[in-house]
């Protein structure tokens, strides 16, 4: 997935995993990911489940280091937001064969300055802990939600609507039996309808 913010290109990759998928996985960082990241103008922040390390101190036992990555990584001019933090030893993913930071995010080395900092989370759709990066980004952001909306109570003298409301009531209360309480039939069903009344 890929989005771009005012110039910054945000991506988040889910590589192949596995060792079965080795040369999969190495083709996507050799060919699909340099496409992706040659679209994006001159900042980026790349993250996700890489399923391999391009460093040892990534992973205690098996070492699943991927060659083409580490050319991404050097190419692109990334940094791993792990190198500035002290606490070093700090691993994502957990099994019988070892541990492993297969989750990681980069970003391009003129933005290492705006790191405000780096955090694992427990999250619990994954057997995966989270990685969480706190950046400062010169970027105006655009707040867009639903906004507020408001019943237009002086619909209720107009003589037309209130048949129309009349209407439907009659409607909706033939359909309660269709749910198991009164509760469900008016959270799920009429509270909803009232309000696309009003708003029609």
């Amino acid at each position: 997935m890929a989005a771009e913010l005012q110039g910054v290109g945000i991506v988040n990759i889910y590589a192949p995993s596995g060792a079965e998928k080795k040369q999969e996985r190495e083709a996507f960082f050799n060919i699909e990911l340099p496409h992706l990241l040659s679209t994006i103008p001159t900042k980026i922040i790349l993250g996700g489940d890489f399923n391999c390390v391009i460093a040892k101190s990534d992973c205690t036992g098996q070492y699943n280091y991927s060659r083409a990555l580490n050319a991404v990584v050097t190419v692109y001019a990334l940094t791993d937001m792990w190198e500035a933090n002290p606490e070093r030893g700090i691993y994502i993913h957990y099994s019988r064969q070892g541990a492993s930071r297969l989750d990681r995010i980069y970003i391009i080395r003129n933005l290492r300055d705006r790191k405000r900092g780096v955090e694992t989370v427990v999250a619990a759709f994954t057997d995966h802990l989270a990685v969480v990066l706190s950046i400062a980004l010169d970027v105006d952001i655009i707040r867009r939600d639903r906004g507020y909306w408001k019943m237009n109570v002086e619909l209720m003298q107009d003589a037309h609507f209130q048949a129309q409301l009349s209407q439907q009531w009659k409607r909706w209360t033939q359909r309660r039996k269709y749910f198991p309480d009164i509760v469900m039939w008016w959270e799920r069903s009429v509270k909803k309808q009232i309000r696309q009344l009003f708003i029609w």
